[in-house]
């Protein structure tokens, strides 16, 4: 259990587990920079790492995704890791009810889907580790917002080029103004939005 608001309504970034066992709640203290304060949030896991997205501290929203590996939890061996920053741009965008589309980065006008509080997500089992799939939530407006992050991209990719795609066929058009030598990359970025849509195209049918 993270954050969430204190009896004073301000958020909070404590980290807490239950021990099922025991019956008791342990309050964990562990290394690396810890996420922002923050409640309204939701949370995966995908693999033996635990995915925070969104939420907000009464102030602002929060466009941080951190991750926490929980392979050690019991060893003790915790570190946060912040995975995207504000600009989220490994995070793709799409319509819900639509066609899927991916679009080009909504922060542009200066807000993110994944700037919200309330909103939901889970993760999708599927090749090459899976993925996360985040719809909704509000920052004063309702979003209808469909996300998709592959965190094994973040092994290699660092920036990945903003891409729009039919969930139907999935024609790719780069709306990326990268160097020519990052074209293999934005490539392998392509390849990746193109497997996830069909994915979640094909399990909705």
């Amino acid at each position: 259990l993270q954050g969430g608001m204190d009896e004073d309504g301000l958020a909070s970034d404590a980290l807490y587990a239950f021990d099922v066992e025991k019956k008791w709640w342990m309050h964990i203290t562990i290394s690396g920079k810890p996420p922002e304060d923050r409640s309204g949030h939701a949370g995966a896991i995908l693999g033996s790492k635990w995915f925070l997205v969104g939420g907000g501290d009464s102030r602002k929203a929060i466009r941080e995704t951190a991750a926490l590996d929980l392979l050690n939890v019991h060893a003790g061996h915790l570190k946060w890791e912040i995975v995207t920053d504000a600009e989220y741009k490994l995070w793709q965008t799409g319509d819900a009810g639509q066609s899927m589309v991916v679009d080009p980065p909504t922060s542009e006008t200066g807000r993110s889907p994944l700037a919200s509080e309330e909103l939901t997500m889970c993760s999708v089992p599927c090749e090459r580790g899976g993925c996360l799939v985040a719809f909704g939530g509000t920052d004063g407006k309702a979003w209808d917002k469909v996300m998709v992050l592959r965190p094994s991209s973040l092994e290699h990719v660092n920036t990945m080029a903003h891409a729009k795609a039919s969930a139907y066929g999935m024609n790719m058009k780069s709306y990326s103004e990268k160097k020519e030598k990052e074209l293999d990359v934005r490539d392998a970025v392509q390849a990746n939005i193109n497997e996830t849509m069909k994915m979640i195209h094909d399990a909705s049918n």
